[in-house]
Parts: structure tokens; sequence; C-alpha cells
């Protein structure tokens, strides 16, 4: 009677999230904030990923590659959005790797900005 009943539920949440509205790519262009001086942005397709549960184990494993700042999961599209500090020297491997390492298949990595080491805080350049 309980997996009946928590299927049903799990049912029900994934009828409202198929349902949504499509969020229009100027709207998300819109919501998104611009990225500071400096740091870089890359997006990487994570394959599999089928329930909100799962995206933790992601977001904390691709949190950990040093030089990562932030890391936020859509889980509609199954990516990755990975914020990267500047003068960070990271790779397409080191992603693959953090996201192999959550039990889970890396697709596609897109950098849509790199870093630069231009911006880095005089401290911190070496």
């Amino acid at each position: 009677m309980r997996k009946r009943r928590l299927a049903g539920w799990l049912g029900l949440a994934l009828a409202l999230l198929a349902c949504g509205q499509p969020v229009r790519a100027a709207d998300q262009a819109a919501a998104k904030p611009a990225l500071p001086p400096g740091y870089g942005e890359v997006q990487v397709t994570v394959l599999g990923v089928t329930a909100p549960f799962f995206v933790f184990g992601i977001v904390a494993r691709l949190g950990q590659v040093p030089g990562v700042a932030h890391v936020s999961f859509n889980l509609l599209h199954g990516i990755a959005d990975v914020t990267v500090k500047p003068g960070a020297n990271i790779t397409d491997d080191d992603l693959r790797h953090a996201v192999r390492n959550a039990s889970y298949t890396a697709g596609p990595i897109k950098w849509l900005a790199h870093p630069s080491p231009a911006a880095m805080p005089a401290a911190t350049k070496q």
C-alpha cells in the first residue's frame, strides 16, 4: 500500500514538472546574472539524471574540483552550469572525472567563457 501511494505521488510530481510552461531563451538569458570579470563558465551535460535527489551528488562532486566557484544543475535539460574562478586551470577531463565519480556519464562539454588570469587578485598570482 505504501509503495502504491509513493508511486502515485511520484507520478503526480513528474506530471507537474512535465506540464510546466517552456521557458524562452530570451527569458533565461535575462534571468541569468552576468559573470564577474575574469570568471569562466562551462556547461556539462550529464546523462541519465532522472530525479532531483540525484542532483545533489553531481553538484557536490563538480564543486570539489579545484577552481570551481559555483555549480547549479538544470534537471529538465540535464545540464550542470559550472562557474570557474579566475585563473583556474580546469580541463574537460577534470569535469568528466567528477561526473564519473558521481556515478554518471558526462555528455558534451561546452565552454561559454574561459577564466581570465588577468582578473585574479594580485595576492594569488604567482
